[in-house]
This record gives C-alpha cells, structure tokens and sequence, in this order.
C-alpha cells in the first residue's frame, strides 16, 4: 500500500504510525508536506518519504560540492586565473 499526503490539510497533524498499520506488508506514505517526519520515519511497518529530501543526505551533500565547487584542474578555473 502506498499513501500520498499530498495537501497541506492541519488534520493530516494528528495521524499516528498506527494510522498506518497494515499487517500483510509495509506501507510507503509519500508526505509532500513533511508534515509527519518525526512520527513516522522511524517506523519498522512504514517506509516513510519525505518528498524533496533524499534518503543519504551526507552523501548527496557531497555529490554536489563535487559537482559545482571548481576543481583547481578545472580548465575553466585555470583559464580565469
């Protein structure tokens, strides 16, 4: 099952992780608002997205220093020199 929180409706606040339960499988809410991060994306039944984010952040971070920061061997950055 998968649950999209598409608008930014204030009753979407006080689901709860058991809102959620399914006992065949894990739900995916898709949450567009990011509006319940800290109750659900510790959850072993919910694999919890939070639209706009990605799911390594440190690693992503770093992708892209490398790819806009300049590197001194940067043919362009050399010739602005």
């Amino acid at each position: 099952d998968i649950v999209l929180i598409a608008t930014p409706d204030p009753a979407f606040l006080d689901l709860t992780a058991d809102d959620f339960r399914n006992h065949l499988a894990k739900v995916t809410v898709v949450d567009f608002w990011r509006f319940l991060q800290e109750q659900l994306s510790d959850k072993d039944h919910i694999d919890y997205v939070a639209f706009g984010r990605g799911v390594d952040d440190p690693a992503n971070a770093k992708r892209l220093r490398d790819l806009w920061v300049a590197d001194e061997s940067d043919s362009l950055t050399s010739a602005a020199k």
